[in-house]
């Protein structure tokens, strides 16, 4: 029975729940043990998640004996999270890393509903904390958030 690109995505997509969902770093043999895969389709996954920036090498493991296994830990810089909550009287902005470790938050008040004067209120009070990490994001990105950092950014 041949493979379908599908399974290939679930096995891949898998491996990367199982590291990025450990407690600690994890190596190549716990992750066959597992999740029940053989090793060479492990080792294929492990690198294409590597080149992917999605897990990094983490610390050597102790050795139970021979080489001392090499464990992997998913990259907390691999994706961020950005969130914008709108309410009647208040806009909310909140940052974090793939290790849901908050880089910023914002909590400013709404003095009018017409998009102009918030996005007017916005320019003339940037997010307070992590806004030049924002910046950084923003250029490492692109355009999915030039328009959040733009209105912070020019006040």
């Amino acid at each position: 029975m041949a493979i379908t690109i599908d399974q290939k995505k679930l096995t891949k997509q898998s491996i990367y729940n199982f590291i990025y969902y450990s407690e600690e770093p994890v190596s190549k043999p716990q992750i066959a043990e597992k999740l029940d895969l053989s090793l060479p389709t492990v080792y294929k996954n492990i690198t294409e998640l590597l080149e992917e920036g999605l897990i990094v090498n983490a610390t050597i493991q102790k050795s139970t004996g021979g080489r001392p296994p090499v464990a992997y830990a998913s990259n907390k810089d691999a994706f961020y999270v950005i969130s914008v909550a709108v309410s009647d009287n208040r806009l909310r902005f909140y940052a974090a890393d793939a290790w849901r470790k908050e880089i910023c938050y914002q909590s400013v008040p709404i003095r009018s509903h017409n998009l102009e004067d918030i996005a007017d209120q916005l320019r003339r009070r940037p997010l307070d904390h992590g806004a030049n990490h924002v910046e950084n994001l923003t250029q490492r990105f692109g355009k999915g958030l030039q328009h959040f950092a733009r209105i912070q950014g020019n006040h």
